[in-house]
C-alpha cells in the first residue's frame, strides 16, 4: 500500500479556507440563483401529497446543500488536508466576521470521531474474542 503524504502547513490552511468559502459562499449562491431556478421550471405549479411545489423546490435544494456538505464540508477537510484544514476552516469563518460560526463543524468532527473511534475499539474487541 502506498504511504500517502499529508499536505504540508500553509497548503492545509489554504486548503481548508478554500473549501469553506466555497461551501459558504458559492454553493448557496450557485442554489439560490441557478439550481433553484431549474428546479421550479421542472416542477412548474404543481402539488404533490399536498405539498406546494415551493415546498418541494425547497426539499430538493436542502437535498443538494447536504450534498455538497458531504463533499466540501469539515470530514472532507479533516480528511484531505488534516488539523492543518481544520485550522484553515476556522480562518474562513474568521475571515466571513464570526468564528462562533465555526463551532457547530468542530463539534459534529469532534463528536464523529468519537463515534468511529468507539465503533473501532468495539469492533477490534469483537474480532479478538472470535479467535
Amino acid at each position: 500500500m502506498a504511504d500517502e503524504k499529508k499536505p504540508g502547513a500553509i497548503k492545509g490552511i489554504l486548503g481548508g479556507i478554500a473549501f469553506t468559502l466555497i461551501l459558504i459562499i458559492i454553493v448557496p449562491v450557485l442554489c439560490e440563483y441557478f439550481v433553484s431556478g431549474f428546479i421550479e421550471d421542472i416542477i412548474g405549479d404543481n402539488e404533490l401529497l399536498g405539498y406546494s411545489s415551493r415546498a418541494l423546490v425547497s426539499f430538493v435544494m436542502w437535498i443538494i446543500i447536504i450534498g455538497f456538505t458531504i463533499l466540501l464540508g469539515g470530514g472532507k477537510i479533516l480528511k484531505r488536508y488534516g488539523i492543518f484544514g481544520i485550522l484553515g476552516l476556522v480562518v474562513a469563518y474568521w475571515l466571513l466576521g464570526d468564528v462562533t460560526d465555526a463551532i457547530i463543524p468542530i463539534i459534529m468532527l469532534v463528536l464523529v470521531t468519537g463515534l468511529m473511534f468507539l465503533i473501532n475499539r468495539a469492533r477490534g474487541k469483537n474480532k479478538k474474542k472470535r479467535k
